[in-house]
């Protein structure tokens, strides 16, 4: 071997060992945690950011908007990171505010329907059937009470009010009828709400017989008299 051969051989080995001292004085470039929202890795060239869910950008400083897409169908959307929250319109809910707050009214019954004996007491009643689709807790509450027969008519005992109850959650009605008319039937009529935000309205009836049978009614005569007067 020539003593050039060896002496390039030795510049080559030199030069080697420079260059990795080199690279490893040089300091690495996460070192100060340039990733705001993410894990730093170095690089080549310098660093990169692998972001956490919900971030992005070269350091991973920009939270990303979740509520870009207008997700809230009926509401309005409230960003957060990685993830979004519905404000929802009343009469909706759901995570999107999609689903309508409907309250059925329409199935309600009292209970009792049917008073029996006709002896002039106030008889607890409530209103049953109303029912949140979406499962929400309804709450009832009375807002008025009439009947087809008059408060202190002819055969009826004479005693008023023929109802209590407009404002709470059940009505009181008096089991008692004109004797000599085809039986009594009160109209109770109620709003419902539900926790979820949804309301409906309805009127549900209470009947006291004339007399019991297939011919003793009662046979409803309308709303015509304000139970609650004296």
């Amino acid at each position: 071997m020539s003593c050039r051969t060896t002496a390039s051989r030795l510049l080559l080995f030199a030069l080697f060992l420079l260059l990795a001292t080199a690279a490893q004085a040089q300091p690495s470039a996460c070192a100060s945690e340039p990733c705001v929202n993410g894990d730093c890795t170095d690089t080549v060239n310098g660093f990169s950011c692998a972001c956490y869910p919900g971030w992005t950008g070269i350091t991973c400083e920009t939270d990303i908007d979740e509520c870009e897409s207008n997700p809230c169908v009926h509401g309005v959307c409230l960003d957060a990171v990685n993830k979004y929250v519905c404000d929802c319109d009343p009469g909706w809910t759901g995570i999107n505010c999609d689903h309508d707050i409907k309250l059925n009214c329409s199935d309600a019954v009292a209970n009792p329907g049917l008073l029996w004996p006709p002896d002039h007491k106030l008889v607890p009643v409530s209103v049953l059937d109303v029912t949140d689709p979406n499962g929400g807790t309804v709450t009832i509450t009375v807002t008025g009470v009439s009947q087809d027969e008059p408060v202190n008519g002819l055969g009826d005992g004479d005693t008023s009010p023929d109802a209590t109850g407009v404002g709470t959650t059940n009505a009181a009605v008096r089991a008692e009828r004109a004797g000599n008319s085809d039986g009594r039937v009160y109209h109770i009529s109620f709003s419902a709400t539900s926790s979820n935000g949804g309301s409906c309205t309805g009127t549900v009836t209470v009947g006291v017989p004339k007399s019991q049978g297939p011919n003793g009614g009662p046979v409803d005569g309308g709303a015509l008299h304000d139970s609650t007067q004296p």
